[in-house]
Protein backbone atom coordinates (compact mmCIF):
# COMPACT_ATOMS: atom_id res chain seq x y z
CA UNK A 1 0.00 0.00 0.00
CA UNK A 2 2.90 2.36 0.73
CA UNK A 3 4.26 1.97 -2.81
CA UNK A 4 0.87 2.80 -4.30
CA UNK A 5 0.56 5.85 -2.03
CA UNK A 6 4.06 7.00 -3.01
CA UNK A 7 3.25 6.74 -6.71
CA UNK A 8 -0.16 8.39 -6.28
CA UNK A 9 1.44 11.26 -4.30
CA UNK A 10 3.71 12.03 -7.27
CA UNK A 11 0.61 12.33 -9.47
CA UNK A 12 -0.84 14.88 -7.03
CA UNK A 13 1.86 17.47 -7.76
CA UNK A 14 -0.58 20.42 -7.44
CA UNK A 15 -2.11 19.12 -4.20
CA UNK A 16 -1.20 20.54 -0.81
CA UNK A 17 -0.84 18.19 2.15
CA UNK A 18 -0.99 19.61 5.66
CA UNK A 19 0.46 17.81 8.68
CA UNK A 20 -0.41 18.79 12.24
CA UNK A 21 2.05 17.93 15.00
CA UNK A 22 2.17 18.48 18.71
CA UNK A 23 1.35 16.78 21.97
CA UNK A 24 -2.22 17.93 22.66
CA UNK A 25 -5.22 18.76 20.48
CA UNK A 26 -4.09 17.37 17.13
CA UNK A 27 -7.35 15.60 16.29
CA UNK A 28 -9.44 18.64 17.23
CA UNK A 29 -7.14 20.93 15.23
CA UNK A 30 -7.33 18.53 12.26
CA UNK A 31 -11.13 18.45 12.36
CA UNK A 32 -11.41 22.25 12.67
CA UNK A 33 -8.92 22.87 9.86
CA UNK A 34 -10.64 20.32 7.61
CA UNK A 35 -14.01 22.03 8.21
CA UNK A 36 -12.49 25.36 7.17
CA UNK A 37 -10.70 23.96 4.11
CA UNK A 38 -13.84 22.12 2.95
CA UNK A 39 -15.33 25.55 2.29
CA UNK A 40 -12.54 26.24 -0.21
CA UNK A 41 -12.41 22.96 -2.10
CA UNK A 42 -12.17 19.19 -1.93
CA UNK A 43 -10.64 18.08 1.36
CA UNK A 44 -9.54 14.68 2.67
CA UNK A 45 -8.76 13.97 6.32
CA UNK A 46 -7.94 10.88 8.34
CA UNK A 47 -10.80 9.12 10.07
CA UNK A 48 -10.97 9.79 13.81
CA UNK A 49 -7.39 9.86 15.08
CA UNK A 50 -6.04 7.15 12.78
CA UNK A 51 -2.75 8.78 11.88
CA UNK A 52 -0.30 5.92 11.81
CA UNK A 53 0.90 3.20 9.52
CA UNK A 54 -1.47 2.23 6.74
CA UNK A 55 -3.97 4.97 7.60
CA UNK A 56 -1.66 7.63 6.19
CA UNK A 57 -1.31 5.68 2.94
CA UNK A 58 -5.11 5.28 2.75
CA UNK A 59 -5.58 9.02 3.23
CA UNK A 60 -3.11 9.77 0.43
CA UNK A 61 -4.86 7.28 -1.86
CA UNK A 62 -8.23 8.92 -1.06
CA UNK A 63 -7.03 12.33 -2.29
CA UNK A 64 -8.03 13.34 -5.80
CA UNK A 65 -6.45 15.92 -8.09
Amino acid sequence: MWAAAFIWRTVLFRTTFVAITGSVGKTTAKDCLAAILEQLGPTVKTLRSNNGGPWIARTILAARP
